[in-house]
Parts: C-alpha cells; structure tokens; sequence
C-alpha cells in the first residue's frame, strides 16, 4: 500500500504538479509526505529508508535514526482540499491520455486549456498547477464554453461511389475536391450536391460523402474531454 501510495499518487500525481513550483506550501508539502511514507516503510526496508533519512532529514529532524523517530500521525484533514484534488488529478490524467493517443510527448506544448462547467470552478485555484503540468500557454474557467461545429473538409465514399458511378466516380471525386466543405455540407442539408461532370448531371446523396467537422472555439479549432461534471476543451 505504502509502494503503491509513493509511486502512483505521490510521484505520478503530486509530484508532476508541481514541478514547476518553489513556494513554501509545496516544499513543506513534499517534505512531510516523504518523510512519513519513509516512516511507514522503515519497518519492512530498514536500511533503504535510513539512507534516505540520513541523507535528507536527519539535520532538520534531529533524532539520529528513522527508527527511533516518532510514528506519522495526520497532518491535515480537509475534505474541499480532497475533492479538488481528486477533480485536478482526473483531469490531469485525461489530458495526459489524450496527449498519449495523439502520440504527443507528454511535454508538447499546448495553446489552451479550458475547464467548462459549475464544477471547473473548483480547479480555479490550480490553474498554474494545470498550466505547468501538461504544457499549456493559457489556462481557463468558464461556467459554459460557446462552442461550435465547422465542416472543414469532405471525404468521398469511395466503397458507395465506384459501385454507383463506375467509371466517372474519379471525376466525380475530383469535382467535390474542387468545392467548399461548406457549400457542400450546405447542398447535402437541402438534399443532395449537384455537380456537372463532362456535361452530365450527377446528384450525390449523404452516402457517398462524409463531411470532417472540427469544433470551434472563438475561430479556433480544439478539441473535448468529457471529465465528470468538467468538459475539459483542449487547443493544440
């Protein structure tokens, strides 16, 4: 339980937070959750446990082994302090996922990050932990995110469009490349796209074309994660 604690919450959560920081808080913080995992271990690795206490703690400490220091006792019970931390590390983690399926680096930079919802408030406080955590030149809170859907290009069916077409299918394929995404998404909504291919009328359905939408925030395209109660929206 103690490894786990150190390695999985301690090492890959707090401590990636707050790399960035040098504060008083964060020192006293990491020096006092170290020091009481090495207690909590002294018993089952005693001599790994009092390397390390001799090395970083002994001085300010001043008891002259780990063994013979006093058990951990709680330092702080705060529940808001848990919520909210519980709501940073869940969101942290969805972003570093998205970042991973992206084929990222966990270091790649991000424009914007955007936490939306009642709950997103609870994070205000962390926004320079979220910032420094996952790279990202700007971090928001907004209780509602005015988001948009843009048509932003048009992929031919190409399955549906031989079989139909047959041989003018590349002609087709090379007129609807020529269009806007947006005429296009435009003509499907009244029905069909109308096109002239050498001097022959061809209408095309929403099966032989599949529109590619990207979400928009303020002219700009982002993406989403759905965390809980927070719509985390991601700009590269």
């Amino acid at each position: 339980e103690v490894e786990g604690f150190i390695w999985h919450e301690f090492a890959d959560n707090y401590v990636e937070m707050i790399k960035g920081r040098t504060d008083d808080a964060v020192r006293y913080t990491v020096s006092t959750v170290l020091l009481g995992a090495l207690k909590l271990l002294a018993p089952f690795m005693p001599h790994v446990t009092e390397e390390v206490y001799q090395t970083l703690f002994r001085e300010t400490v001043g008891v002259k082994s780990i063994h013979l220091t006093a058990w951990p006792e709680p330092v702080l019970d705060d529940a808001a302090a848990k919520e909210t931390g519980e709501a940073l590390k869940d969101v942290l983690a969805a972003i570093r996922s998205w970042k991973s399926d992206k084929k990222m680096a966990l270091n790649a930079p991000l424009a914007l990050v955007e936490l939306v919802g009642a709950d997103a408030a609870k994070l205000e406080s962390a926004k320079d932990d979220i910032a420094e955590t996952v790279k990202a030149s700007e971090v928001r809170i907004a209780p509602e995110a005015k988001l948009t859907e843009e048509v932003v290009g048009v992929k031919p069916v190409h399955a549906k469009l031989g079989p139909a077409f047959k041989a003018p299918a590349k002609a087709i394929v090379a007129a609807i490349g020529a269009m806007d995404p947006k005429a296009v998404a435009s003509a499907l909504s009244n029905g069909a796209v109308e096109l002239d291919v050498d001097g022959e009328k061809v209408s095309l359905g929403a099966e032989f074309l599949e529109l590619e939408k990207n979400l928009m925030l303020d002219g700009r395209a982002v993406e989403t994660l759905q965390v809980g109660n927070v719509l985390v929206v991601i700009e590269q």
